[in-house]
């Protein structure tokens, strides 16, 4: 059995929310029958605009760790026994579809914040002191983040004080933290996750070099941190259980005898 209802979605360009019919396919009505379903389909230019966006709107579901912001496919056809509850699944993708846009349109500050760091610290046993030699680090991070200025004060004013704010619109939780259901799983969201408290923007542009974002800087360095990772690799598992021969091998590397020479 088939029926005509009407819903508030979001409209084709997703700048406002409209009335629109939708049919609802419904169980058909028998002597034995114990309860009645209804189903129809999420429009599909909302479901396409939407789908596998964040981890709650994937098309395969979303496992998070132990069980924690797990979600089930996100998928066109939805079924309820209650008309109130698809009006709800529709009103919740309409209104991410319609703040998602906004932000879109908002075109908003994008930077891309960079630490490199180097140290060299001087070792020691615990047991009584003995000099354990230096130990060497050397650290590379980068991510997208947002910035935006703001009044300090609600009146609208110029001339009054700003405040900066970094934010990113992902979020990576603990695992093991009782806040793992909320990681947005490498995903951007309608949110904004504050890089640093109220008025502290300063204590995070000292700890971080942040540039303009560009597509093609991004990607620089996406490739300068996959050869830090491969780097890495490479060297760590052919320093693992470091032998005399690989000691004779690292000494006769033409790299590192060029190296000692340009010494």
């Amino acid at each position: 059995m088939k029926i005509n209802l009407s819903f508030e979605i979001a409209s084709e360009d997703f700048l406002k929310m409209e009335k629109k019919n939708l049919d609802i396919e419904m169980t058909d009505i028998t002597e034995d029958i114990q309860s009645i379903s209804y189903t129809t389909k999420i429009p599909k230019h909302l479901y396409s605009y939407i789908v596998d966006t964040t981890p709650w709107f994937m098309k395969e579901g979303h496992k998070g760790y132990n069980d924690r912001g797990c979600y089930p496919p996100y998928k066109q056809k939805i079924v309820s026994t209650d008309i109130r509850e698809l009006r709800k699944i529709i009103s919740e993708a309409s209104t991410y579809a319609i703040e998602r846009k906004r932000i879109e349109l908002a075109n908003e500050t994008k930077v891309i914040c960079i630490k490199f760091s180097t140290g060299t610290l001087k070792c020691r046993t615990d047991y009584n002191h003995a000099d354990a030699g230096l130990k060497t680090n050397i650290s590379f991070q980068y991510f997208v983040s947002y910035v935006k200025e703001t009044n300090r004060y609600l009146f609208n004013d110029e001339d009054a004080p700003k405040i900066k704010t970094y934010y990113s619109r992902k979020r990576n939780s603990p695992t093991s933290a009782t806040t793992a259901h909320t990681d947005t799983g490498g995903c951007e969201t309608t949110s904004e996750f504050l890089h640093h408290s109220h008025n502290n923007a300063g204590i995070f542009e000292r700890e971080y070099t942040i540039i303009a974002w560009t597509k093609e800087r991004e990607e620089f360095f996406e490739k300068v941190q996959q050869n830090f990772i491969k780097l890495s690799n490479e060297l760590s598992n052919f320093l693992l259980n470091l032998d005399n021969d690989k000691v004779d091998a690292l000494m006769s590397n033409s790299n590192l005898i060029l190296l000692q020479n340009n010494q």
